[in-house]
């Protein structure tokens, strides 16, 4: 984002002090780690309860930063261009808007308890392979990482794809005030953060706030396959639901599982398009992949140039991975996240798969409250049911889920860190054995998934 001084004053909603001249021009680049700052970057200053970004001024400065945005001043040298605002996070917020209003972009937001990332990470593969598409970046999917995304964009683009966390009561408001949205998609809608709000029907209000983003015009596309997409389109004509049932709008069908993935068909409302094919681990994917499809289409790409983006899209780490580890094994790299409704989606995927002997490496589910030993509790039960060999699992729940499997033939080992699991994991590995890593990003197995893998590199 290149700015005057003045426009500069305008966007961030404070005053600067500067000795550069009033017309010069400010490519602006936010940084908001101290430690990542690049030359060139601004940083941003965000007080928070464990650290005050205020106190790393100093830091940013020697790695290369050439100004900073704070709520007050600073003892900043003259030739360091500094911006005081009353908010920093509300200044971003700010930028960010205005940047928008200012550009003919098509914005489309994502929110969900589980799938939103592979949700957004399918709809890039498709658009960018039409025209020129951005999107929010990792976990920047915050009220204060959704406007980093937007004012460090390099060019303008046709579309911008936005990840929306409402990860507690009142987050998602803070991104929806800065954005106007051409369409929306929730995904699946599950327990995920009870500590905060208490009950799944609460989650699914809370994600409903994104349909008064929309433009008029615009479509929420939600999984219809769950009764709260049902809910959603009983409440709202501006509603449109996907999944593998038939009431749905948007439907895939005929899916056929191969050796390198799935193929599938789809039907949009009255109209039926073949032969789609997506390399991964789990039918879940496909789910994913619908709301992309029918937005492709929305927007005029061709079918066979949807069909050539599918076929090619790679999963990231954490979120499906499929790894080559020792002894002719693959490990399934699911360690990025984890809540009860994105275990039960992963589990299930993975229990269809052909593997002589199935293993699990799991750790707790995070930001569940009083829920948590229940929750646990319940994913044992469905453990049981499964044809998982043993699980290895780390984090303060193992016991809920143990006991769960208590006349379940599934064996149970509990580790105190990473390097117990890789040397026990190591010692009883199989030919052709099947891994499947997950938890939530606090117990760190992503870690562990990456050195497992470095292993055959």
């Amino acid at each position: 984002m290149k700015l005057s001084l003045n426009e500069v004053k305008d966007y961030f909603l404070g005053e600067v002090n500067y000795t550069g001249k009033e017309e010069e021009v400010i490519d602006i680049h936010i940084a908001f780690d101290s430690r990542l700052v690049k030359q060139g970057d601004i940083f941003v200053c965000l007080p928070g309860k464990k650290t005050d970004g205020h106190h790393f001024v100093m830091d940013a400065i020697k790695n290369g930063a050439i100004g900073i945005i704070s709520e007050y001043k600073l003892d900043v040298p003259g030739q360091y261009i500094q911006i005081i605002t009353p908010s920093t996070e509300k200044a971003l917020q700010n930028a960010a808007k205005m940047f928008l209003e200012r550009s003919p972009i098509e914005q489309i937001g994502i929110t969900g308890s589980a799938g939103k990332t592979t949700t957004k990470e399918i709809l890039y593969s498709l658009l960018s392979n039409y025209k020129n598409t951005l999107k929010t970046i990792g976990n920047f999917n915050t009220p204060i990482g959704v406007p980093v995304s937007i004012i460090n964009m390099a060019e303008t683009p046709q579309f911008f794809i936005c990840e929306l966390s409402a990860s507690y009561p009142g987050e998602i408001d803070h991104n929806l005030s800065f954005l106007s949205l051409s369409h929306s998609i929730i995904t699946s809608i599950g327990e995920s953060h009870l500590e905060f709000f208490g009950s799944v029907e609460n989650v699914f209000h809370e994600k409903m706030k994104i349909i008064h983003a929309l433009k008029p015009g615009g479509k929420l596309i939600i999984n219809g396959d769950q009764s709260w997409g049902q809910k959603a389109k009983k409440e709202n004509l501006a509603v449109l639901t996907y999944g593998f049932m038939e009431h749905n709008d948007i439907q895939a069908y005929d899916i056929l599982e191969r050796t390198d993935g799935f193929t599938f068909k789809v039907r949009i409302q009255n109209q039926f398009y073949n032969d789609f094919h997506l390399p991964v681990f789990g039918d879940h994917f496909i789910l994913d992949a619908l709301p992309g499809i029918f937005l492709a289409i929305t927007y005029g790409m061709m079918e066979e140039s949807i069909r050539r983006a599918l076929d090619g899209f790679k999963v990231d780490f954490g979120r499906g991975k499929r790894i080559p580890f020792l002894k002719d094994s693959i490990m399934i790299d699911e360690s990025y996240n984890a809540n009860p409704l994105s275990f039960e989606v992963a589990l299930q995927s993975f229990i269809k798969l052909n593997f002589p002997r199935k293993i699990l490496v799991m750790g707790d589910m995070l930001e569940l409250g009083s829920n948590a030993e229940k929750l646990h509790f319940e994913l044992g039960e469905k453990i049981a049911q499964t044809d998982i060999a043993f699980i290895c699992y780390l984090g303060d729940f193992g016991h809920s889920v143990r006991s769960a499997l208590k006349s379940s033939p599934v064996l149970f080992y509990s580790f105190k860190n990473h390097d117990e699991i890789e040397e026990f994991l190591i010692s009883n590995l199989q030919q052709n054995d099947g891994i499947l890593i997950k938890a939530s990003n606090g117990i760190g197995l992503h870690h562990l998934a990456r050195k497992l893998g470095s292993r055959l590199c």
